[in-house]
């Protein structure tokens, strides 16, 4: 292979996929304001296809600056150039998409082909391919930095590498097979980065405005039009020579069907409950992961290995910074331990991507897992953090068989880019849960102006921590600010906010050693639990100077694992005493303020 010729096409094929990428950004920040209905999912798209186009200007760097002068990288050309084929079919697939939406002002309306197109299960699916092409471009991008061409050989060739070629390119295959089966359908025309997979010509259209066509697709048309994924699930979809003549009869009755799935459809969606959670990360998840094992679906295969893979990850991360901790302070690192955190440290260069620990690297880590020096180093740190829970459960957690257990989910690292959703049933009704990250809720908080109530969780610890910021402002306050700008929002006028104050019993602990006081002046409570939770609650009330109604309560997940049914209580709670004084007040008799 020519190095020139092949380092060439690798950098046109990079430069045709961002500029396809800075077409579809530029139409979806159109859409954003048109399709107000759909912005939450369009900033979703959006945000991943940022994510693509810095990896491939990552990759395009990476080739000028080494595969023109080092023609040696034979199989990382290789793939890299299949990557990105796959790369660009994925990114005009879905530009092609988006270039179909109809131009007016109107919001999204049911059987508007947009709907369809930016439905959440359609977003998802996008969402979980581009994924896979990141993971892909991400690869090589590690493999440019290999030291030596047989070590990156090596590196590609590993079964999990492969794994992650093969997903991205089995995406590709069956997106291949999708516009196929469907091109006959479009007039777009499509000009492919690799070849012309799906061959249109100009008497289409015309073909297709006809009335025996029209008849004959009448009823796929309307099936891509209804929001039920059930409906398509039970409806067979037939291509063009299985399709028999369709009677009036038939069409009669396909319409009724869907007629009325639409209706259990909206009887659904008043019983569904929209729910909003922010604030403290590992509070915020932990709340809602708990309530998925009581309510929600069961965790899936992908997402149980997921986080067994961010465990495994935090926890030996975990110990190498205990272990560099001691040797910078002390010195009295031995020879030996020293050498079995080199192990470590090569595992962690090169656990990627699976994370999966081998017995030799777990006898490593349990050897500096029982030094002296590196115990006492441990016994100096948060008990009640997420990192010191794994690492008291070091010996299973970096067993080569670890399996994650419910309350290792729970207590798992964050797993979410921007968003996240859970769907929850309690008492019959539907509820959505939408986490976002705290960097991205003021800028998106308008695309959650619906929501019924919004969850805020308070970590009790954080008083006595402090930002590494120009000011070191204080963490707790900074949460109490979260929170005032939450309440003045003219987006969550009608919203009832939760607040959940989590790791109740580990701040009983601490403010015992390290007094309220002493991180806020104006606290005279000394080191009473019950008044220093006052205080912090009339904190909280200080921020709400418009008069919202929020409720709180205490949480706290290493207490009780059954504390998902306390926390669904304690939501039908705060619901029933809403609705309750929204009546009274309706009449007259209600007060302006009386929230707990």
């Amino acid at each position: 292979m020519d190095p020139i010729s092949s380092t060439l096409g690798i950098a046109a094929g990079v430069a045709s996929i961002i500029t396809i990428i800075g077409k579809s950004v530029c139409t979806l920040n159109t859409l954003r304001l048109k399709y107000k209905d759909a912005a939450f999912n369009i900033n979703l798209l959006t945000n991943r296809l940022s994510i693509v186009k810095t990896a491939l200007v990552q990759v395009d760097h990476f080739v000028n600056e080494n595969l023109e002068h080092e023609p040696q990288h034979l199989q990382l050309t290789l793939d890299l150039d299949e990557s990105l084929k796959c790369c660009g079919t994925l990114v005009e697939h879905i530009h092609d998409q988006i270039a179909k939406f109809e131009w007016d002002d109107e919001l999204l309306r049911l059987g508007r082909r947009a709907l369809f197109l930016l439905e959440d299960q359609t977003i998802k699916d996008l969402m979980m391919h581009l994924d896979h092409h990141i993971n892909a471009l991400n690869l090589c991008l590690i493999a440019f930095n290999c030291r030596t061409p047989n070590e990156q050989k090596r590196f590609l060739n590993r079964e999990e590498s492969r794994r992650v070629f093969k997903l991205a390119r089995d995406d590709t295959t069956s997106l291949i097979e999708f516009r196929d089966s469907i091109s006959f359908g479009t007039s777009a025309r499509r000009s492919s980065i690799g070849s012309q997979f799906s061959k249109t010509f100009e008497f289409d259209g015309f073909l297709l405005r006809h009335k025996i066509y029209q008849n004959t697709f009448r009823s796929m048309l309307r099936r891509v039009a209804s929001p039920t994924e059930n409906l398509a699930l039970n409806i067979k979809s037939r291509t063009m020579s299985e399709t028999p003549p369709i009677s009036p009869q038939s069409d009669s009755k396909t319409s009724a069907l869907i007629d009325s799935q639409l209706k259990e459809d909206g009887r659904k969606m008043k019983r569904e409950i929209k729910m909003l959670a922010m604030g403290d990360r590992h509070g915020r998840s932990a709340v809602v992961r708990q309530m998925r094992i009581k309510f929600g679906q069961p965790f899936t295969d992908a997402e149980i290995e997921q986080h067994r893979q961010s465990i495994t990850l935090l926890t030996i991360q975990a110990l190498i910074a205990i272990v560099d901790y001691v040797q910078h302070s002390t010195g009295f690192i031995s020879h030996l331990i020293k050498a079995h955190a080199q192990i470590v440290r090569d595992f962690v260069v090169q656990g990627a991507p699976d994370w999966t620990v081998s017995p030799e690297v777990a006898t490593s880590i349990m050897q500096i897992w029982q030094n002296w020096h590196v115990k006492q180093a441990y016994r100096i740190m948060q008990q009640h953090g997420p990192t010191a829970y794994f690492l008291r459960a070091i010996e299973r957690v970096c067993h080569p068989d670890y399996f994650p257990s419910n309350m290792d989910i729970i207590r798992a690292p964050e797993t979410i880019d921007t968003v996240k959703e859970t769907e929850l049933t309690i008492d019959k009704a539907t509820v959505r849960v939408v986490e976002i990250k705290d960097q991205n809720a003021m800028r998106i908080m308008p695309q959650f102006a619906d929501v019924h109530f919004c969850v805020f969780s308070i970590d009790l610890t954080c008083y006595n921590r402090y930002l590494d910021d120009e000011d070191s402002t204080n963490e707790l306050f900074e949460r109490l600010q979260y929170l005032r700008a939450i309440f003045r929002s003219k987006f969550f006028h009608s919203t009832v906010v939760l607040i959940v104050f989590t790791n109740s019993l580990a701040f009983a602990k601490q403010i015992a050693e390290s007094p309220l006081k002493s991180h806020f002046g104006d606290y005279s409570g000394g080191n009473n639990v019950d008044a220093a939770m006052k205080y912090i609650i009339g904190r909280c009330k200080l921020m709400n100077q418009l008069d919202r109604p929020f409720f709180w309560h205490c949480y706290d997940f290493a207490a009780r694992q059954g504390d998902g049914e306390l926390m669904a209580d304690f939501f039908r709670r705060s619901a029933s005493i809403v609705g309750t004084m929204k009546r009274l007040r309706e009449i007259g008799l209600g007060p302006k303020s009386d929230w707990r």
